[in-house]
Protein backbone atom coordinates (compact mmCIF):
# COMPACT_ATOMS: atom_id res chain seq x y z
CA UNK A 1 0.00 0.00 0.00
CA UNK A 2 1.24 3.34 -0.82
CA UNK A 3 1.86 5.93 1.98
CA UNK A 4 -0.13 9.00 0.60
CA UNK A 5 0.29 11.30 3.72
CA UNK A 6 3.12 12.02 6.39
CA UNK A 7 2.35 11.04 10.08
CA UNK A 8 1.99 14.99 10.61
CA UNK A 9 -0.36 15.51 8.01
CA UNK A 10 -2.66 12.34 9.23
CA UNK A 11 -2.27 14.13 12.51
CA UNK A 12 -2.89 17.50 11.41
CA UNK A 13 -6.09 16.15 9.10
CA UNK A 14 -8.09 14.08 11.52
CA UNK A 15 -7.58 17.13 14.09
CA UNK A 16 -11.24 18.05 13.37
CA UNK A 17 -12.56 14.40 14.45
CA UNK A 18 -10.98 15.71 18.22
CA UNK A 19 -14.41 17.69 19.03
CA UNK A 20 -17.68 16.12 19.42
CA UNK A 21 -19.35 19.18 17.36
CA UNK A 22 -18.16 20.91 14.54
CA UNK A 23 -20.75 23.78 13.47
CA UNK A 24 -21.03 24.20 9.75
CA UNK A 25 -22.40 27.24 8.00
CA UNK A 26 -24.71 26.66 5.14
CA UNK A 27 -22.30 27.79 2.56
CA UNK A 28 -19.86 25.33 3.70
CA UNK A 29 -22.17 22.35 4.70
CA UNK A 30 -22.82 22.34 0.93
CA UNK A 31 -18.88 22.37 0.19
CA UNK A 32 -18.95 19.21 2.45
CA UNK A 33 -21.47 18.21 0.55
CA UNK A 34 -20.36 18.47 -2.61
CA UNK A 35 -16.79 16.78 -1.89
CA UNK A 36 -18.31 13.96 -0.33
CA UNK A 37 -20.83 13.04 -3.23
CA UNK A 38 -17.00 13.83 -6.08
CA UNK A 39 -15.66 10.90 -3.34
CA UNK A 40 -18.00 9.15 -3.73
CA UNK A 41 -17.89 8.98 -8.11
CA UNK A 42 -14.19 8.66 -7.16
CA UNK A 43 -14.41 5.51 -5.39
CA UNK A 44 -17.14 3.55 -7.78
CA UNK A 45 -14.75 5.24 -10.54
CA UNK A 46 -11.66 3.44 -8.77
CA UNK A 47 -9.37 6.28 -9.47
CA UNK A 48 -7.98 6.10 -5.94
CA UNK A 49 -5.37 8.77 -5.94
CA UNK A 50 -7.95 11.05 -6.44
CA UNK A 51 -9.60 10.21 -3.59
CA UNK A 52 -7.17 10.81 -1.26
CA UNK A 53 -6.83 14.45 -2.71
CA UNK A 54 -10.51 14.96 -2.13
CA UNK A 55 -10.60 13.33 1.24
CA UNK A 56 -7.19 15.66 2.50
CA UNK A 57 -9.65 19.08 0.87
CA UNK A 58 -12.80 17.63 3.16
CA UNK A 59 -10.64 17.32 6.34
CA UNK A 60 -9.19 20.81 5.83
CA UNK A 61 -12.57 21.69 5.57
CA UNK A 62 -13.67 20.78 8.78
CA UNK A 63 -10.77 21.22 10.71
CA UNK A 64 -10.93 24.96 9.57
CA UNK A 65 -14.18 24.71 11.00
CA UNK A 66 -13.49 23.07 13.89
CA UNK A 67 -13.05 25.95 16.11
CA UNK A 68 -16.20 27.64 15.52
CA UNK A 69 -19.50 27.47 18.02
CA UNK A 70 -20.12 24.32 19.37
CA UNK A 71 -23.64 23.86 21.12
CA UNK A 72 -22.79 24.77 24.49
CA UNK A 73 -21.55 28.07 23.07
CA UNK A 74 -24.90 28.47 21.24
CA UNK A 75 -27.83 30.29 22.71
CA UNK A 76 -29.16 29.35 25.85
CA UNK A 77 -31.85 26.87 24.63
CA UNK A 78 -29.29 24.58 23.29
CA UNK A 79 -26.86 24.43 26.39
CA UNK A 80 -28.61 20.91 27.82
CA UNK A 81 -27.62 19.23 24.55
CA UNK A 82 -23.84 18.91 25.31
CA UNK A 83 -25.24 16.50 28.09
CA UNK A 84 -27.28 14.61 25.47
CA UNK A 85 -23.88 14.14 22.95
CA UNK A 86 -22.08 12.97 25.53
CA UNK A 87 -24.86 10.31 26.59
CA UNK A 88 -24.85 9.21 23.26
CA UNK A 89 -21.44 8.98 22.65
CA UNK A 90 -21.03 7.12 25.63
CA UNK A 91 -24.27 4.98 25.32
CA UNK A 92 -24.95 4.22 21.49
CA UNK A 93 -25.10 0.64 21.57
CA UNK A 94 -27.14 0.16 23.61
CA UNK A 95 -30.01 3.11 23.00
CA UNK A 96 -32.47 1.40 21.23
CA UNK A 97 -34.76 3.85 20.44
CA UNK A 98 -35.20 7.30 20.73
CA UNK A 99 -37.40 7.15 23.98
CA UNK A 100 -34.26 5.96 25.47
CA UNK A 101 -32.79 8.84 25.07
CA UNK A 102 -35.88 11.39 25.79
CA UNK A 103 -36.38 9.91 29.30
CA UNK A 104 -32.98 9.75 30.10
CA UNK A 105 -33.06 13.71 29.96
CA UNK A 106 -36.95 14.25 31.31
CA UNK A 107 -38.42 15.58 28.07
CA UNK A 108 -40.66 14.62 25.09
CA UNK A 109 -39.53 12.73 22.23
CA UNK A 110 -40.88 15.19 19.88
CA UNK A 111 -39.00 17.89 21.97
CA UNK A 112 -35.86 16.03 21.72
CA UNK A 113 -36.13 15.40 18.34
CA UNK A 114 -37.56 18.71 17.00
CA UNK A 115 -34.22 20.75 19.31
CA UNK A 116 -31.87 17.94 18.36
CA UNK A 117 -32.67 18.81 14.43
CA UNK A 118 -32.52 22.66 15.17
CA UNK A 119 -29.35 22.40 17.03
CA UNK A 120 -27.26 20.04 15.12
CA UNK A 121 -28.44 19.94 11.93
CA UNK A 122 -29.00 15.79 12.39
CA UNK A 123 -31.58 14.19 13.40
CA UNK A 124 -31.13 11.89 16.32
CA UNK A 125 -30.88 8.60 14.03
CA UNK A 126 -28.74 10.11 11.99
CA UNK A 127 -26.48 11.10 15.11
CA UNK A 128 -26.74 7.83 16.63
CA UNK A 129 -25.95 5.78 13.63
CA UNK A 130 -22.87 8.13 12.64
CA UNK A 131 -21.38 7.14 16.47
CA UNK A 132 -22.51 3.56 15.25
CA UNK A 133 -20.29 3.69 11.90
CA UNK A 134 -17.68 5.46 13.55
CA UNK A 135 -17.06 2.74 15.92
CA UNK A 136 -17.97 -0.01 13.86
CA UNK A 137 -14.98 0.99 11.24
CA UNK A 138 -12.49 1.37 14.12
CA UNK A 139 -13.48 -2.45 15.08
CA UNK A 140 -13.55 -3.17 11.43
CA UNK A 141 -9.44 -2.18 11.18
CA UNK A 142 -8.44 -3.34 14.81
CA UNK A 143 -10.21 -6.72 15.61
CA UNK A 144 -10.73 -9.52 14.02
CA UNK A 145 -14.55 -10.12 14.96
CA UNK A 146 -17.19 -10.89 12.27
CA UNK A 147 -19.48 -8.09 10.73
CA UNK A 148 -22.11 -10.09 12.57
CA UNK A 149 -20.23 -9.35 15.67
CA UNK A 150 -18.96 -6.29 14.82
CA UNK A 151 -22.80 -5.05 14.44
CA UNK A 152 -24.16 -6.34 17.62
CA UNK A 153 -21.33 -4.72 19.53
CA UNK A 154 -22.25 -1.41 17.89
CA UNK A 155 -25.67 -1.96 19.04
CA UNK A 156 -27.41 -3.10 15.40
CA UNK A 157 -29.93 -5.09 16.09
CA UNK A 158 -30.02 -6.92 12.77
CA UNK A 159 -26.70 -7.14 10.33
CA UNK A 160 -28.58 -6.42 7.49
CA UNK A 161 -30.07 -2.34 9.07
CA UNK A 162 -25.99 -2.66 9.88
CA UNK A 163 -24.82 -3.25 6.38
CA UNK A 164 -27.47 -0.92 4.54
CA UNK A 165 -26.58 2.18 7.61
CA UNK A 166 -22.77 1.43 6.70
CA UNK A 167 -22.79 1.35 2.76
CA UNK A 168 -25.01 4.82 2.82
CA UNK A 169 -22.68 6.22 5.41
CA UNK A 170 -19.02 5.01 4.35
CA UNK A 171 -20.00 4.19 0.72
CA UNK A 172 -18.73 0.61 0.91
CA UNK A 173 -19.86 -2.75 2.07
CA UNK A 174 -18.29 -3.15 6.21
CA UNK A 175 -16.46 -6.21 4.66
CA UNK A 176 -14.91 -4.07 1.39
CA UNK A 177 -14.13 -0.93 3.84
CA UNK A 178 -11.90 -4.10 6.19
CA UNK A 179 -10.26 -5.10 3.06
CA UNK A 180 -9.20 -1.54 1.69
CA UNK A 181 -8.23 -0.46 5.44
CA UNK A 182 -5.98 -3.54 6.05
Amino acid sequence: MRLYFTERAIKSLLGCFDTEIISLSQEVFAKVKSLLKSLEKENVSGESDRIFILLAELLSLLNNNKDSQTVEQQSSKYANFGPILSYINQNYNKITKIEDIAKSFYMSKYYLCHRFKEATGLTVIQYLNNIKIQHACNLLINTNLTILEIGNECGFNSSMYFCKIFKQTVFMTPREFRKKAR
